[in-house]
């Protein structure tokens, strides 16, 4: 299966993302959410899941991914590797393949989330560098996206009892291949229906126009 056939599969949607942080347990007892998604086999030790994402041909023990995962769940397993129920063909600053936790927040996004709450991420223990990767991501989320535990301080820490109301994104289109007008803001210099545009102008205009510019992240859909 192609992972676009499950772009906006559970629109209105809260996912949880379940990482690898030692908190992972703790965090899972605070909230309750409509679709559980594993990065790597992390969330599987502590319940059933709907989804897998792997970004990894070997597990960090060396052993093949596959065979560790099945070791824990049957979930379908969205990933890039060979060993895919539904392939992942694109994701934020593909082919670059950043980690199994922040891909798996932004599938969600795609797949249609009111919300997103990270459990089990603690930025590698605080690393500047994890931090980093994860700004590349939230700016790719346009959706609410928590921390339980507030341990990355990426984004904003989980409230319980906090409301939260979906809003179709126009990106979405993008990854569903369906074309039409969109708003974008230029990040980096370039031309669009002829006319020359300089970062934070707003530009609206047909989607097949800005292929190229939203391709190579030269513009963002507002």
């Amino acid at each position: 299966m192609n992972f676009k056939e499950l772009v906006l599969s559970h629109e209105g949607a809260r996912f949880c993302i379940m990482g690898g942080a030692g908190s992972l347990g703790e965090d899972l007892d605070q909230i309750k959410a409509d679709i559980y998604i594993s990065a790597n086999e992390h969330g599987c030790k502590f319940r059933a899941v709907d989804y897998i994402v792997a970004m990894d041909d070997k597990h960090g023990s060396g052993k093949p991914m596959l065979g560790v995962l099945r070791e824990y769940s049957n979930a379908p397993i969205i990933s890039p590797c060979g060993y895919q129920d539904v392939r992942l063909h694109s994701w934020p600053r593909a082919p670059r393949r950043i980690y199994s936790g922040l891909t798996a927040a932004w599938v969600a996004y795609a797949m249609g989330a009111k919300a997103i709450f990270l459990a089990g991420f603690d930025g590698y223990g605080g690393q500047v560098g994890a931090a980093r990767k994860a700004r590349i991501f939230e700016l790719e989320i346009r959706c609410p996206v928590r921390e339980i535990g507030g341990r990355m301080g990426v984004w904003p820490e989980y409230r319980k009892g906090e409301r939260f109301r979906y809003t179709r994104h126009a990106s979405l289109d993008t990854l569903q291949g369906i074309d039409g007008l969109t708003t974008v803001r230029v990040i980096k210099a370039c031309t669009i229906e002829g006319a020359d545009v300089g970062p934070g102008d707003e530009v609206t205009a047909m989607r097949h126009d800005m292929k190229y510019e939203l391709k190579h992240r030269m513009v963002r859909e507002l």
